[in-house]
This record gives structure tokens, C-alpha cells and sequence, in this order.
């Protein structure tokens, strides 16, 4: 976290998430489990995974959809624009 962020902001943003609705939103939330399961028919055991914190520089963090084994994150992609190419 930088010093001059607000603790009080990044504390409403991580309990007060926003509810974006917008249809490109929601294509990939709608999607996300599907490409997941998809990993997984290929016997890729996917774990979910909160949040990484680096711990040499504590203000980066990630939140990948999920982890194999220990070796690799997995960070799910979906766009409505490429829906059509393989619908």
C-alpha cells in the first residue's frame, strides 16, 4: 500500500465490492467456471486461492482464480468478443 492510501478506502473496497453488471462482466463471470472445468478434463487439478500478498513488497497483491500444485496460478479470461469466433 502506498502512504498516502487511505486504509479506510481499501477497506471498503475489499468488503464493499462493487456490483458491475455490465453484460461484458458478466460473460465472463458466467464463463469463468466452464473454462475451470475445462482445465480440469485435462486432469489439471485447480485449487481456489484467495489473495497473494508479495511478501518482499507487501503493496502488490493478486487474485488468481485458482493454483496448480505450487507451481503456476491460474487467471481466467472470457471476453464476449471472442465468444462468437467459437460458439
Amino acid at each position: 500500500m502506498r502512504p498516502d492510501t487511505s486504509c479506510a478506502s481499501i477497506v471498503k473496497q475489499l468488503l464493499y465490492k462493487i456490483n458491475i453488471d455490465a453484460a461484458p462482466v458478466q460473460h465472463g463471470r458466467d464463463y469463468e467456471k466452464i473454462a475451470l472445468d475445462q482445465l480440469s478434463i485435462q486432469d489439471v487439478e485447480i485449487r481456489p486461492y484467495g489473495l497473494f500478498i508479495d511478501p518482499e513488497i507487501p503493496y502488490l497483491g493478486a487474485t488468481p482464480d485458482g493454483l496448480i500444485k505450487e507451481e503456476a496460478i491460474v487467471d481466467v479470461k472470457c471476453p464476449i468478443s471472442a465468444h462468437k469466433i467459437y460458439a
